[in-house]
């Protein structure tokens, strides 16, 4: 759902502080560790949320629709209860490293450009995949500069 950016928006667009991309409108200034865009001590989506929706009712969290952190766009912010947003965040991060896995296997040589083979390829704790020749190489490295 698009919706046009009021005159607060605009402003803050002139001055710096939000960029239009697509639909989002992304906040430029300070973020937190975790990407959420910050605004003194307010998390800026809260903020916007509130400024165009009124306030968030107790026990909900704002999510974002689109998948953008720092997105302030209300068309993209959804108050929520907590067990729904911890639900959507743990579907999408499953998305996300179901996408990664894929590239991966897609991919048949490690960086170096070493074959994934059944003899040259075996699986971590994370369950990526480790060139073997690569970690052979760098524990001997390893060694070389601890003696």
């Amino acid at each position: 759902m698009s919706i046009e950016a009021p005159n607060e928006i605009k402003l803050m667009v002139a001055l710096g502080y939000v960029t239009i991309d697509g639909d989002c409108w992304r906040w430029n200034r300070g973020h937190q560790s975790r990407g959420y865009g910050m605004a003194g001590r307010k998390l800026i989506h809260r903020i916007a949320y509130e400024t165009f929706n009124g306030p968030i009712t107790n026990g909900h969290e704002v999510d974002h629709t689109c998948f953008i952190k720092d997105c302030l766009n209300p068309a993209h912010l959804e108050a929520v209860p907590q067990s729904v947003n911890r639900e959507r965040s743990a579907e999408r991060y499953r998305q996300a490293m179901e996408k990664r896995r894929a590239t991966m296997l897609a991919k048949g040589t490690c960086r170096k450009g070493h074959p994934y083979s059944l003899e040259n390829t075996r699986i971590d704790t994370r369950g990526s995949r480790v060139c073997k020749t690569c970690a052979n190489d760098n524990a001997r490295k390893y060694r070389e500069r601890a003696a």
